[in-house]
This record gives structure tokens, C-alpha cells and sequence, in this order.
């Protein structure tokens, strides 16, 4: 019915925006950390194409 799909799409607007919103605040996490690790000048980057070496910017580490 009308209502069903009405209903349907408010469930999935609902799931969409609080996924959004995770997503952000991973996002303000994740520059947060990056800040404290000062790598905040790394472009940002899907994780499968950032290496080994790159997440590993400590100088005290070889």
C-alpha cells in the first residue's frame, strides 16, 4: 500500500541520515587523531590505498 512505502522510505531516510552522522563524527575523530599523530597534512584516503609506510610517520620508528 501508499502507507507501506511511505513508511519504507522513512525507515530508510532514517537509516541514512544517522549512518551520515556516524560517518561525521568518524570523520571529526579520525582528523582529530590524525592532528595528534601529525599527519594532518596526509590527503585523506580510502584505506586500501594508503600504505604501510604512510601510517607509519613516526620519525622514531624506522
Amino acid at each position: 500500500t501508499r502507507e507501506n512505502t511511505i513508511n519504507g522510505r522513512r525507515r530508510m531516510s532514517n537509516k541514512l541520515n544517522s549512518a551520515l552522522s556516524e560517518n561525521n563524527s568518524l570523520k571529526e575523530e579520525n582528523r582529530s587523531l590524525r592532528m595528534q599523530l601529525g599527519i594532518s597534512a596526509l590527503p585523506s584516503r580510502t584505506p586500501d590505498q594508503t600504505s604501510e609506510s604512510e601510517i607509519i610517520k613516526d620519525p622514531a620508528r624506522k
